[in-house]
């Protein structure tokens, strides 16, 4: 028989949920270095269980752990609650909205609730779960490594126990933050803490500074922060942080009897895990003090029991949270006591983005990286259904067919696809395009500006060394190697700036020729600054004797057309253009970074799958006709959900504009009249055809395909 677990007044039952037909995809756990985005088997909801949609899933630092050195947490033979073994989902930090009820789930639920998942699973009939201790639990395990899949999935189904509702004001991406924070929040809960303590905390990490913030949030008045790393010394300061030590340079104990009345620190709280830390946190602790681990540390450690004996100091240790951890954590983030907490997420990245930029990056660049967020799906709002869900949901493509229809949609029309839709009063496609070329439009638009007032600098030293070497030419004079050097150069800059103006508007911010521009401009700020030497002689006084390119003499000295005087200003504006011309390089240059920016998140054609279904931003196409390649699978992580458009957890009926004839695989022109489909009246109704969707059969798939 399965386990069964009180919740209140609800019994759940932890047994695996069943299977739907369809696949899906997630981001799966095989071992060593080994995570791999491939198709498994679409769950549904059973009896006590609730079905989410994943929003936002961060990566914690037990996944790194498993992925560099692992299995360890990931059970390898079947789970004592689960049943299952690596292969695992990963993903245990996460938010998400309800898109199916199982039976018996308490009639406070609604499909569109916006949730997150508490994710410790748990037997409810040993002692722990007894005594509440749900986080000690001898059979424990957890939803995004120990089975029941994880939040890098499309789908996954939890027990009614483990889900909590979201309110309006806390975000999706920030509800994805509560799990990391509710280890800091529980960890001061266990702790003797009191507000008028001292209080040491060792690291600088996601849970060093949630646990800061949860100090802050008790208005704690004295908080102390060992860490090494600059940048996330400049996030503990910026978090809540009284006092910021660097154990390399500062002697950690002195400082902290130093900062706490001669005596320590009242607690430590050991969100790192070294042995350095540790013996400098027990030293640094007053008479009567508490030690407080949080780390899970990667190899035994060595405690030596008198430092706690003679001094009668205790040493605790706590485990991720316990039921209410994660509702004092949301109201807390609600009510505004963790006003900090979005500031953790410091990169966003596609689902498809897992490896390289989530898990690498966090492996390579630990120093600047806090809290990584994955996979943002496409709802916005509690209890609706957005823009996001429809036009290109699952199976669709970017083709002319997709954005046609669009434009033809009229406001207060509203499109449903196989079980998701887009809200009411829609605007026109050609307006998300316009919004979609704005940001990037004016950094090009400013850049080609720029490109021009360099041009004309260029062009003047072109126009003035031109004149002078007419002039000796025409006087058979002798031509000094720097006036051919000068026009030379100068004419190199005219030739390339007018290129650079002309092509910006068009092609600014494309790799490889930004990469290119990048370069020339560098080397002809180089350039100017060997002009502005050339023509140095130009920033002296033009009265008295002077020297010009056109040679030496009194500056009143009549040449055969005008003055040494006159001469010697025109090389005198000659080196001012120079010296603007090579600080105006060097700005063009630095612009190429935000337009590569730009041009990688730049969608000219509105809301996506390349954009994450936001306006402005997503890969660039180069015609509203183009089509996207059989085998390209971004447009997966929109799987159709089981939601239409919700209104008080019922399918709201809109009428859909759709054309007929419709060729669903080459993408064919329409012809024929339209027609007006009712919504279905209910969710468990049976959705209509989608004209734009590819049948199941013709779906790409990428089963098994390996990220690493």
């Amino acid at each position: 028989m399965p386990a069964t677990t009180q919740d209140g007044d609800h019994s759940v039952q932890n047994t695996p949920a069943p299977t739907t037909d369809g696949t899906m995809k997630a981001v799966r756990f095989h071992g060593k270095e080994d995570l791999r985005f491939e198709d498994i088997a679409e769950p549904k909801c059973g009896k006590g269980q609730i079905k989410i949609k994943p929003a936002w899933c961060g990566i914690c630092g037990s996944d790194l752990h498993e992925y560099q050195g692992g299995p360890s947490i990931c059970p390898t033979s079947p789970h004592p609650i689960t049943g299952e073994q690596v292969p695992v989902t990963f993903g245990h930090e996460f938010s998400g909205v309800i898109e199916e009820l199982g039976e018996g789930v308490a009639d406070t639920w609604n499909v569109g609730d916006r949730v997150c998942v508490q994710p410790i699973i748990y037997d409810g009939d040993c002692g722990a779960c007894q005594a509440g201790l749900i986080n000690c639990c001898y059979s424990n395990g957890f939803v995004g490594l120990s089975g029941w899949g994880g939040g890098l999935s499309e789908h996954l189904v939890v027990p009614e126990y483990a889900v909590i509702k979201l309110p309006d004001s806390v975000g999706l991406d920030v509800a994805a933050l509560v799990e990391p924070l509710a280890v800091g929040w529980h960890a001061v809960n266990a702790s003797p803490f009191k507000p008028s303590d001292s209080c040491l905390v060792l690291g600088g990490g996601p849970i060093g500074l949630a646990v800061i913030q949860a100090l802050r949030a008790r208005g704690c008045k004295q908080i102390i922060v060992s860490e090494i790393s600059q940048m996330r010394k400049e996030y503990a300061k910026e978090f809540g942080a009284h006092h910021v030590l660097d154990p390399t340079k500062d002697d950690i104990v002195a400082r902290c009897r130093e900062l706490a009345d001669g005596q320590g620190v009242n607690i430590s709280f050991d969100a790192a895990g070294v042995q350095a830390g540790l013996d400098q946190s027990v030293l640094a602790l007053r008479a009567k003090g508490t030690h407080v681990n949080i780390a899970i540390w990667e190899k035994r450690c060595s405690i030596f029991p008198n430092d706690f004996c003679f001094r009668e100091k205790t040493y605790m240790a706590v485990a991720t949270y316990v039921k209410g951890d994660f509702q004092e954590v949301i109201n807390a983030i609600a009510d505004g006591r963790l006003d900090m907490c979005k500031k953790m997420i410091t990169k966003r990245i596609g689902f498809d983005e897992v490896v390289e930029e989530g898990f690498k990056a966090l492996i390579k660049d630990k120093d600047n990286q806090v809290k990584i967020l994955s996979h943002k799906k496409y709802l916005d709002g509690k209890s609706r259904v957005t823009y996001k869900d429809g036009l290109r949901a699952h199976g669709q493509r970017d083709s002319f067919v997709s954005n046609t229809l669009l434009m033809m949609m009229p406001r207060g029309s509203a499109y449903l696809t196989p079980r998701t839709a887009i809200e009411q009063n829609i605007q026109l496609h050609l307006i998300t395009s316009t919004m979609g070329l704005a940001k990037g439009g004016v950094l090009r638009i400013t850049q080609s500006l720029l490109y021009g007032f360099t041009f004309c600098c260029a062009a003047i030293i072109l126009g003035i060394y031109s004149y002078f070497l007419a002039y000796l030419v025409a006087h058979d004079l002798h031509i000094a190697q720097q006036v051919r050097a000068v026009t030379g150069i100068s004419g190199a800059a005219v030739a390339y700036l007018i290129f650079a103006a002309l092509l910006t508007p068009c092609l600014g911010g494309v790799p490889v020729l930004a990469f290119l521009a990048i370069a020339l401009d560098i080397g002809f700020c180089g350039a100017m600054i060997a002009v502005a030497v050339m023509t140095r002689q130009g920033a002296y006084s033009c009265s008295g004797y002077v020297r010009t390119p056109l040679g030496y003499g009194s500056y009143g000295d009549t040449l055969y057309y005008g003055t040494y005087r006159s001469a010697c200003r025109q090389n005198t504006a000659a080196f001012a253009m120079a010296i603007t011309a090579s600080i105006m390089f060097l700005v063009t240059a630095a612009m190429q970074g935000p337009l590569i920016h730009y041009r990688k998140e730049e969608d000219p054609f509105g809301p996506g799958p390349s954009n994450d279904y936001t306006f402005g931003y997503g890969k660039r196409t180069m015609s509203m006709f183009s089509h996207k390649s059989e085998t390209d699978n971004h447009d997966t992580d929109m799987e159709e959900a089981h939601v239409g458009t919700v209104l008080g957890g019922k399918a709201a009926a809109a009428t859909v504009v759709v054309p007929q004839n419709y060729d669903t695989t080459t993408g064919a022109a329409i012809t024929g009249s339209t027609a007006a489909i009712p919504g279905p009246s209910s969710l468990t109704e049976p959705p209509y055809h989608d004209p734009l969707a590819l049948p199941r059969g013709t779906e790409p798939t990428t089963r098994g395909n390996y990220y690493s």
